[in-house]
């Protein structure tokens, strides 16, 4: 997969008008990457849609609901829900965490 083609599959893109494309990604390096990748895209663009006024907004919008588990508790928890089955192994192995 090229880069652009990854970039796009994580960003979301709305039209603002017949001539502004906004780009929303995750991330600050995922904006400049894409911006690398638009000083190529844009002429390109420009030549197959006969339109030399495209402009691209990006901007970074970090997802939301992301779960961070810090402590070893958070983790194990997260874990005992995705598979209960880790409880009985613990007990049977007597781990602590």
């Amino acid at each position: 997969m090229s880069n652009i083609a990854a970039l796009f599959s994580i960003a979301s893109l709305s039209l603002e008008s017949p001539n502004r494309v906004h780009v929303k990604v995750p991330s600050a390096i995922n904006k400049v990457e894409l911006e690398r990748e638009f000083f190529d895209l844009k002429p390109f663009l420009t030549k197959q849609l006969g339109n030399n006024q495209i402009e691209f907004d990006v901007a970074i919008a970090p997802e939301k609901n992301k779960e961070y588990l810090i402590t070893t508790e958070e983790k194990y928890q997260k874990l005992l829900e995705i598979n209960p089955i880790i409880a009985e192994l613990r007990k049977k192995l007597d781990l602590d965490f």
